[in-house]
């Protein structure tokens, strides 16, 4: 009976046809963004760690591995010349780069070049092409290195006299990517020419503008002027201030992460009050709850410890009242305190801590967390046993 329904002629087997079509298409989409979703968590992980082993210097090989899973992870999610895509392979070429591999780096970049290329898109051609010729400058290929350069200066000079903001952009990339080298004066040129320029576009994005002036100020710090770096501090601040209310959720998060990494503690905490106070004041929100312990973590590191003792414990009992004793941000805050009074010399209230989290962590046994403070308690009694 089914063969003779799908034999039927006219009408209604073009409809019963079309049908067909148009449910596999739905099949094919669906089954496309389901990748996608279930990927996203996978790319997630892999950034983050990628970041992590770049910050501890000292893992080349799981440096390399990491980089080339995610551009796999992200390939999958994405379309082949996707601007995340384009992404995915400059970070592996950066860390062929910083390998001293320059054949691969080469590579790919050349392969990032041609999926931006795809993008018709005027800002990253420029930036690949000066980590380029910083390639061809490694390898002391001078002829390649001076054509790669000419192409620069030309396209920098057609978007001079096009479009400002985009040609700003391109001169704060340059200056990051000699910032990230600490090539500190390459790194000025670019970017009191860039701020030159956006200091006089009234429309210009306010948060490059405050992350420019804080790198600024790390620069001027390295190079030993004072005096300008506590400026452009004062200024980033001001900044960031004015835009605190229309601040979404994460790009405050994004901002107290620049200055964490700046070590700008000071600023860090003018923030952080400011976001608990006005912003999120709410106590048992989970975004106050943040940046009680964002506050506490920055009182550490200026080594004001009562405060940071009281804030954590706020923290902590906030998190116990709202989500209960197995959520996982009330064991983190435990931990933490847990760590304050080991540093302060209190090693037997830090043990009795360490363990209330464990007791916690333990009903999350299939949580990573549950193995992570075993580990520390394994090592804190370590510590103090031998």
């Amino acid at each position: 009976m089914e063969y003779r329904f799908f034999m039927q002629k006219g009408s209604s087997n073009i409809y019963w046809n079309l049908g067909l079509c148009a449910g596999i298409f739905l099949f094919c989409i669906m089954n496309h963004l389901t990748a996608q979703v279930q990927s996203t968590p996978e790319i997630a992980r892999l950034d983050s760690t990628y970041k992590s082993l770049l910050k501890q210097n000292n893992k080349p090989k799981q440096l390399e591995e990491v980089a080339l899973a995610y551009k796999v992870a992200v390939k999958q999610a994405y379309r082949r010349n996707s601007p995340s895509y384009a992404n995915a392979l400059e970070r592996v070429a950066k860390t062929y780069l910083i390998l001293d591999d320059y054949k691969n780096a080469e590579k790919y970049y050349q392969k990032c070049l041609k999926s931006v290329r795809q993008q018709q898109e005027d800002v990253a051609p420029i930036f690949i092409l000066e980590q380029l010729a910083n390639v061809y400058q490694q390898t002391q290929e001078k002829e390649r290195y001076l054509e790669i350069k000419t192409v620069i200066d030309i396209k920098l000079k057609v978007l001079e006299d096009r479009d400002s903001s985009l040609y700003y952009e391109n001169i704060y990339k340059l200056g990051k990517m000699y910032w990230e080298r600490e090539d500190w004066a390459a790194a000025e040129n670019y970017y009191v020419e860039a701020k030159a320029l956006i200091d006089l576009d009234t429309l210009s994005d306010k948060e490059l503008k405050i992350r420019m002036s804080n790198e600024m100020y790390y620069m001027y710090r390295q190079l030993g002027d004072f005096s300008t770096a506590e400026l452009l501090r004062r200024e980033s601040i001001i900044q960031a201030l004015k835009l605190m209310n229309r601040l979404r959720y994460p790009e405050l998060q994004s901002l107290l992460e620049q200055y964490r990494e700046l070590k700008d503690y000071e600023s860090l905490e003018l923030l952080c009050l400011v976001a608990k106070y006005s912003v999120y004041p709410y106590p048992l929100d989970r975004k106050h709850l943040y940046l009680l312990n964002e506050l506490a973590d920055n009182y550490v590191k200026l080594g004001d410890y009562a405060i940071a003792r009281l804030l954590y414990l706020e923290a902590a009992r906030s998190y116990r009242d709202v989500y209960g004793e197995a959520s996982e941000d009330y064991i983190r805050t435990l931990d933490k305190l847990a760590g304050l009074h080991e540093t302060i010399g209190r090693k037997y209230r830090a043990k009795m801590i360490y363990h209330e989290a464990l007791k916690h962590a333990a009903k999350l046994r299939n949580s990573p967390i549950y193995h992570e403070m075993q580990q520390k308690v394994e090592a804190f009694e370590k510590r103090y046993n031998n």
